[in-house]
């Protein structure tokens, strides 16, 4: 039922300015095969009547031969048209879907996608809530249950219970916005050249762990944008106005130079000796960058391969931090 299972429904539409916009939906996988009876029916009511005066009569193929067959008085429960016996037609509900909308125009794709590290958050917040409106059930009842057995142990007339101050509450304001409500998509751009053009809302900035609402008049979320070549180099500009730059590292390595020695060459055996002298350490030739972080207060953070970060201020002073052993062992591994 995971994956034996498989539909795919595509739409395409033509506008007049040239362009060709595809809708694809994909679906894998059943949630389950088949459909539970009703309740309300019986199984007196599920069985099959005979019908009077002999066989049964064929199912009638259109909606006009089902009239027909009820205007000479046939009523047996098999007189039924083919509609009437599709729109009682199981269709199971599918374990994954997948959704896609993409427009194709002058060499260019682009669409817009769901959030997927959003709708994670979003699961999470609604998580916390149903944990914590269980909690404050749980400690309402336990306090009813305390008060009622002071109550009972109590013989002498008590005074009447002093009324709560009321608190206001985030949630009684009509200006604010629950967080959890908000859906968030990202648009992508693919051009000719295999290059990749992104943007989505900077949600982990504006958005916090721990905030349910805020007020749309003053938090604006900011625009992540994202811009990726064929070659792997990506650059990210943040809400924040801090740039990111990023290098593949496959791309930065030298490929690896043909041997010269003929086939079949064997060297000679080694002597053992003292191990040989490592040549690569953090912060060599060797140890190429491979991304920067620049931010708007002017401050430059450098990570290299080996896992050493280079920090250089604006005033002109640097910092570096150097890994330990283990962290470039693991690193390579």
């Amino acid at each position: 039922r995971r994956y034996g299972f498989t539909r795919e429904v595509d739409k395409l539409v033509c506008p007049a300015d040239g362009s060709v916009v595809v809708v694809a939906r994909q679906e894998r996988g059943l949630l389950k095969s088949y459909q539970w009876p009703p309740p309300e029916k019986s199984a007196r009511k599920a069985k099959k009547l005979p019908v009077e005066g002999g066989d049964v009569p064929e199912t009638p193929k259109t909606d006009a031969e089902a009239d027909n067959r009820m205007d000479e008085g046939v009523t047996s429960p098999s007189v039924r048209s083919r509609s009437q016996v599709e729109a009682h037609v199981f269709t199971p509900e599918p374990a994954f879907v997948n959704r896609c909308a993409k427009v194709l125009k002058e060499g260019m794709t682009f669409g817009i996608a769901t959030d997927d590290h959003w709708a994670q958050r979003r699961e999470s917040m609604k998580t916390a809530r149903l944990h914590l409106k269980k909690q404050q059930l749980q400690r309402k009842r336990t306090g009813s249950q305390v008060d009622g057995s002071a109550e009972a142990s109590d013989d002498q007339e008590s005074k009447p219970p002093t009324p709560a101050p009321v608190v206001e509450s985030d949630d009684e304001d009509p200006s604010k916005v629950d967080v959890e409500k908000l859906e968030f998509g990202q648009f992508w751009l693919a051009f000719s050249d295999d290059s990749r053009f992104s943007a989505r809302v900077d949600h982990e900035a504006a958005f916090p762990d721990g905030m349910r609402r805020y007020d749309p008049g003053t938090v604006t979320p900011g625009v992540v944008v994202s811009y990726s070549l064929y070659s792997g180099f990506t650059l990210q500009i943040f809400a924040d106005g801090s740039i990111m730059q990023t290098w593949p590292i496959p791309s930065t390595l030298d490929p690896p130079k043909p041997d010269p020695r003929p086939t079949g060459f064997r060297p000679p055996p080694r002597v053992k000796s003292a191990p040989a002298e490592r040549h690569f350490l953090p912060g060599c030739p060797e140890d190429i960058e491979v991304s920067r972080m620049i931010y708007g207060h002017g401050v430059v953070c450098r990570r290299l391969l080996s896992g050493r970060i280079e920090v250089m201020f604006e005033n002109g002073t640097s910092a570096t931090r150097n890994p330990e052993q283990a962290e470039v062992e693991a690193r390579w591994e």
